[in-house]
């Protein structure tokens, strides 16, 4: 079972209001090799209120990428040693934050999850579908696919 489905039935179980946009996935699209921004929302449904913390994971995996922590001082990132020096949130104001993704790759494309958990707003998610796009180049009637140091013809 994904990871989506697991939180929606622990909250439909444990009676938690589940927030319709937190059902709707955002899209984010980037060239292989270039940056991608992925949309995290951080609006609680009961405002005011205060965001604690946020993790992001990548499709089905539990394992988290990334995180933010507001619950000291000052907030603390902390990024898997897979993903260290590619991935880096920021706040854009007090509703909305990215998780950039540094020179893309294939294997980046997927579904990612952003958590926010809030001092008492219910947890929210935003899902983000990343599609990178390789390198085309056209020779005459062929098309060239360029991936990981690989050349593909049709």
């Amino acid at each position: 079972m994904s990871l989506f489905w697991r939180y929606f039935v622990i909250f439909s179980l444990l009676g938690n209001q589940i927030n319709a946009d937190d059902l709707e996935p955002e899209y984010a699209e980037a060239r292989e090799g270039s940056d991608a921004e992925l949309p995290c929302n951080l609006q609680p449904v009961h405002p005011p209120d205060k965001v604690n913390f946020v993790a992001w994971n990548k499709g089905n995996d539990d394992l988290v990428l990334y995180k933010y922590d507001l619950r000291g001082v000052r907030g603390q990132h902390w990024a898997d040693p897979s993903v260290s020096d590619r991935y880096f949130f920021r706040l854009l104001d007090e509703e909305r934050a990215l998780l950039t993704v540094s020179l893309t790759r294939l294997s980046d494309e997927a579904i990612y999850h952003c958590r926010v958990d809030f001092n008492r707003s219910p947890t929210r998610y935003t899902h983000v579908n990343l599609t990178v796009v390789g390198e085309y180049l056209t020779a005459g009637n062929f098309l060239l696919f360029i991936t990981d140091n690989c050349i593909s013809i049709f």
